[in-house]
C-alpha cells in the first residue's frame, strides 16, 4: 500500500480521531503569534493543540529550524524566534499540546523532542497514540481567539459553499446572434 499524503492524513485525522475529543478543529491554520499548524484544536475545556503532519523523516528533520523574524518597532532590531525553542519554554502563545502525526514507524521517541507527541498513522488512515505530548503551559485560549476561529470556520464554509453552488449552476452561454436574412 502506497503512503498516505498529508492532506488525506489531515482529513482522516480531523474525522476520525479529533471528531470525537474537540469543540473546534480546522485544517492549515495559522493563530495570531504563531506560526501556521496543519491541523488546529481547541478543546472541549478550551486549551489549543496543534498537530503537525509528517510524511517523511527528511521534512521532520527540517521542522526544528522553523524561525520568523519579529519586528519590535521603528527604534529597535528585528528579533528571530524558532518555534521549537517556544515549543520547549512552554510559550503560552503557543499550544498546551503538541504533536507530530506521521506514519507508523518512522519516528520513534528518541527522535522526538521533549515537548511532542505522537500519533502514529496506520497505512489504512487509522491512528494510534504512540507517545501522549506532555503539558506546555495552563493557559486557556482567549475568548476573543475562540471567537475568530469561529469566524474562521463560518467563512471557510460560506466560501466552500458558494464554490459548489457555482459547480452545480454554472452560467449557460449566451446565445448566439442570428442573422437577418434578406
Amino acid at each position: 500500500m502506497s503512503q498516505p499524503k498529508a492532506s488525506a492524513i489531515i482529513r482522516a485525522l480531523m474525522y476520525r480521531w479529533l471528531d470525537v475529543h474537540v469543540a473546534t478543529v480546522l485544517p492549515n491554520y495559522t493563530p495570531a503569534s504563531w506560526w501556521e499548524c496543519d491541523v488546529f484544536e481547541i478543546t472541549k475545556s478550551g486549551y489549543f493543540r496543534e498537530y503537525e503532519v509528517k510524511i517523511s523523516r527528511h521534512d521532520f528533520l527540517r521542522d526544528r529550524d522553523k524561525t520568523v523574524e519579529k519586528w519590535n518597532g521603528w527604534d529597535q532590531p528585528k528579533t528571530v524566534e524558532n518555534k521549537h525553542e517556544l515549543l520547549a519554554r512552554g510559550d503560552p502563545r503557543g499550544p498546551k499540546q503538541f504533536y507530530y502525526v506521521a506514519p507508523a514507524g518512522m519516528l520513534s521517541h528518541s527522535d522526538l523532542p521533549v515537548f511532542a507527541g505522537l500519533i502514529e498513522v496506520k497505512p489504512d488512515l487509522w491512528f494510534a497514540e504512540a507517545k501522549v505530548a506532555p503539558r506546555l503551559h495552563g493557559q486557556k485560549i482567549e475568548t476573543k481567539v475562540r471567537d475568530w476561529v469561529g469566524r474562521t470556520c463560518y467563512w471557510r464554509m460560506h466560501n466552500l459553499l458558494r464554490e459548489s453552488a457555482g459547480q452545480l449552476i454554472s452560467p449557460q452561454p449566451d446565445p448566439q446572434p442570428q442573422e437577418a436574412s434578406a
